[in-house]
C-alpha cells in the first residue's frame, strides 16, 4: 500500500460506455499523461509535472513524487473543475482509495496541455468517429460498436511523428486478413484534424470475441512479452501505466531532495516517465486480452 493512496487493479468491472457525452468531456491528446491526487500547490505546476521522478524513495515515496495514475492518448474524460495550469478530471476506467475513505475514487488531476475539451475539436461526425468509446467499472462487459485496437507494443507514427504507449486504442477503420497492417484513424493533436494510418499487426490486436481460455492465454503472452523486452528493461514508475521503451541502465542513482528523495536512471531522463508499477502493469495488461480493447 502506498502512503497515501491505495489504487485498485480494476478486472472484471471494466466496459465500455456506449456515448460520448457533452461538452464537459475531454480527450488526452498526448501519448501520455500524469495524473495526480491534488493539485501542484506550486510556483509552476507545469514544470512540477514535467520534473516528476520514476519514483521516490521511502518514507516520503508519495511526497517527492506524487503520480497516482497514467492516462494515455485517445482516453475520454470528464472535465470537473480547473485553475489556470491544470484540470481536475474524472477517468472512470480505474479508481483509487484513500486512507480518509474506501469510496472508490475516479478524480485526478493533470496539467490542461494534457487535455483538449471537446467542444473545441466540434462535434462532427468524423471527429467522434474518430475517438474509441471510453471504459468505466462501474458497467458489466460489452462489445464495442467501434472496430478496436489496441497497441501491445510502443508504435510512432511517422506522419504526425507521435511515439504512442504500449495500451493506447485506436478506431479501426479496415481489417484486411490479407494484409500486414490495419487502418486506424485518430485526431492530429497539432491540427486538431482526423488523420489515418496504416498499423501494423505486429504491434495491436483488434477487438475478437473469444473465450477466457484463449483471453488467458494473451493476458499471460503479453505479460511476459512486456516481463523481457528483446532488449533492455521496462523501467519501474510509481503509477505508471505505460511502456514506450526501455533503459538499460545498470545503476539506479537515489538523488536527495528537499523532504526526502527520489530514483533516476541515467538513460531514462524524458517526461513524462513510461514504465509501470505493479498494479498498472497488471491493468494495463488485463485490458488488451479480456476486452482485446
Amino acid at each position: 500500500m502506498r502512503a497515501r493512496y491505495t489504487r485498485i487493479i480494476i478486472t472484471l468491472s471494466l466496459l465500455i460506455i456506449p456515448m460520448i457525452g457533452a461538452a464537459d468531456k475531454g480527450i488526452i491528446m498526448v501519448p501520455i499523461a500524469d495524473l495526480l491526487g491534488e493539485p501542484i500547490k506550486r510556483i509552476s505546476p507545469e514544470l512540477e509535472y514535467d520534473l516528476l521522478p520514476l519514483c521516490g524513495a521511502t518514507p516520503n515515496a508519495s511526497k517527492t513524487c506524487p503520480r497516482l495514475h497514467q492516462a494515455l492518448f485517445n482516453e475520454v474524460v470528464t472535465i470537473v473543475k480547473e485553475t489556470a495550469t491544470e484540470f481536475c478530471i474524472d477517468v472512470p476506467s480505474l479508481f483509487y482509495v484513500t486512507h480518509q475513505t474506501k469510496t472508490p475514487q475516479t478524480l485526478y488531476w493533470t496539467k490542461k496541455t494534457n487535455v483538449v475539451p471537446l467542444k473545441k475539436l466540434g462535434r462532427s461526425k468524423e471527429i467522434l468517429g474518430a475517438i474509441p468509446e471510453p471504459l468505466s467499472y462501474l458497467m458489466g462487459t460489452t462489445k464495442p460498436k467501434q472496430l478496436i485496437v489496441t497497441l501491445t507494443q510502443p508504435w510512432r507514427d511517422e506522419l504526425t511523428d507521435i511515439h504512442f504507449s504500449a495500451g493506447t486504442r485506436f478506431v479501426c477503420l479496415q481489417d484486411d486478413p490479407s494484409l500486414d497492417t490495419v487502418m486506424i484513424t485518430f485526431i492530429d493533436p497539432r491540427t486538431k484534424k482526423v488523420t489515418r494510418a496504416d498499423l501494423p499487426k505486429t504491434v495491436g490486436l483488434i477487438w475478437r470475441d473469444t473465450d477466457y481460455a484463449e483471453r488467458r492465454k494473451e493476458f499471460i503472452s503479453l505479460l511476459r512479452s512486456w516481463a523481457k523486452p528483446q532488449e533492455g528493461y521496462i523501467p519501474y514508475v510509481w503509477g505508471g501505466s505505460s511502456y514506450c521503451g526501455v533503459s538499460k541502465a545498470k545503476k539506479i542513482n537515489e538523488i536527495p531532495v528537499t523532504g526526502g528523495s527520489f530514483f533516476s536512471l541515467a538513460d531514462y531522463q524524458q517526461s513524462p516517465k513510461a514504465g509501470f508499477d505493479c498494479s498498472g502493469l497488471i491493468t494495463r495488461a488485463y485490458c488488451r486480452p479480456a476486452l482485446l480493447l
